[in-house]
């Protein structure tokens, strides 16, 4: 983890009504929003803090019985006057034909370089602060009424300045592709099925994505490169109330990749335990699962375990040099109608682990 000292309190979880006639009439809570205060320290930061959550709700024409729209969101600034903002919108439009899904990032923040590949050492660990403007933006329709198969567009823009490379290391020597900074633009495809019961809380069903873009300078890259990302979700009820969820995830670059875009294994989603920038490559391989259950009240608790890999390609991935990953979770369920949940989970790899607080679901 970053953070040589993180303290994440839930101070509180705001529950409120929106304005709306629908709303009035049927006296049903339209909007949820949650809250969740965060202080850390870390020496590249020093005291940090700010707050993250997630605010799910109804658009004003939107039926009590269709998906919710929901906005995941992080701010945080600290004391070396660094900062991050992060927005994950996900809007289920009117009866749940058009799904426009987007991610915004702003961020003048530390991160970290081991290197590229999948068997990079500790000690080749490179400290530096990115600058990054990141958007992306899919927009999806529904192909067939009965059907619930969706078909869209996907563009996506990234544009990362770099300072305070260390002497010495693989960045500043300017061999690795992307370490000058740039713009990224492309534009892709993309193919989902989804009939999940629940989108914040799924407990029976699967979602199937599938997208293809293409970073060019037709659309003003500075990078001319192809990815492909694959993302396959089930999930089976068990004994009434459990629930057993798996997923497979499959990412591929290829091309001239500056290396903030390289697949990467870890973070609060694909194989808890390792830091985000711990491994990264042009493919990443991973399958994860996760055991859900009530406990008391609105607590519950997850067990998960996760296997992947990165490589240079599809053949250079080998059974051998999968990571793992294994944790615990609690979870609490601020809105029983929603299936919005708190989660704190504790991952741990192979020499690695991380703890994790946020709203909604691993996946």
């Amino acid at each position: 983890m970053i953070a040589s000292l993180i303290l994440l309190i839930p101070l509180c979880s705001v529950l409120f009504s929106a304005e709306g006639e629908e709303t009035k009439a049927t006296g049903e809570k339209r909007s949820t929003f949650i809250v969740l205060p965060v202080i850390y320290y870390s020496p590249e930061t020093r005291w940090a803090g700010g707050m993250g959550g997630i605010w799910s709700f109804r658009p004003g024409k939107s039926p009590e019985n269709g998906r919710p729209s929901f906005i995941p969101f992080t701010a945080i600034y600290t004391q070396n006057k660094q900062f991050m903002l992060n927005l994950s919108p996900e809007f289920y439009l009117g009866d749940g034909s058009t799904i426009i899904i987007g991610t915004l990032d702003l961020e003048k923040y530390p991160d970290k370089f081991f290197g590229i590949g999948n068997n990079t050492c500790l000690e080749m660990e490179e400290s530096y602060t990115q600058r990054q403007v990141s958007f992306e933006i899919s927009a999806l329709k529904k192909l067939w009424a009965n059907k619930d198969v969706f078909a869209g567009l996907y563009y996506g823009f990234d544009h990362c300045a770099f300072r305070g490379f260390e002497p010495g290391g693989q960045l500043v020597c300017g061999t690795i592709t992307g370490s000058a900074g740039g713009t990224a633009s492309g534009l892709g495809i993309v193919l989902r099925r989804d009939n999940r019961d629940n989108v914040l809380f799924p407990t029976k069903g699967h979602l199937c994505q599938f997208s293809a873009t293409i970073y060019s300078s037709v659309f003003g890259s500075e990078y001319n490169y192809r990815k492909l990302n694959a993302d396959v979700r089930v999930y089976v009820p068990v004994f009434r109330t459990h629930v057993l969820a798996f997923q497979g995830v499959f990412r591929a670059t290829s091309g001239t990749v500056p290396f903030m875009a390289l697949a990467r294994l870890g973070s609060d989603g694909i194989l808890r335990g390792y830091n985000s920038a711990r491994y990264r490559d042009n493919t990443l391989a991973a399958i994860q699962v996760e055991y859900r259950l009530p406990v008391w009240w609105r607590f519950g608790m997850v067990g998960f375990a996760g296997y992947g890999q990165v490589a240079d390609g599809i053949g250079r991935l080998k059974i051998g040099e999968f990571k793992y990953s294994v944790g615990l979770g609690i979870r609490f369920r601020i809105d029983p109608k929603e299936g919005t949940n708190i989660r704190l989970d504790f991952g741990f790899g192979k020499g690695s682990s991380g703890n994790y607080l946020t709203g909604g679901e691993a996946f």
